[in-house]
């Protein structure tokens, strides 16, 4: 019985990360900016929740076309981050936005 999760998450796994792979749209994820160390960035969502992403090597962070760099971002700036599901628990930031303030 035991086998037979690890193989169904398994599976599960791997249709995720083959649908992903396929050029299908990047989930993006909106809120503001909290904090970033450790290869994390952490994101504040509108309902007092924090997300967490990796930043890796291939994370691009833009302001308009401009890129810019991490240190550049200041609490509360409002971003958004499209990401890569790696894990279930696990999602590597690919590209940072920061987002035009709202009139």
């Amino acid at each position: 019985m035991r086998w037979l999760v690890v193989v169904l998450s398994l599976l599960g796994m791997a249709v995720v990360l083959s649908a992903q792979n396929k050029g299908e749209p990047l989930p993006t994820f909106k809120g503001t900016f909290h904090s970033a160390g450790g290869g994390k960035l952490y994101l504040n969502t509108g309902d007092e929740n924090q997300m967490e992403f990796w930043i890796t090597r291939k994370t691009v962070i833009l302001q308009g076309s401009k890129k810019i760099k991490l240190d550049d971002l200041k609490q509360g700036t409002p971003i958004s981050v499209e990401a890569k599901l790696i894990v279930a628990t696990h999602m590597d930031a690919v590209t940072i936005r920061v987002e035009p303030p709202k009139n």
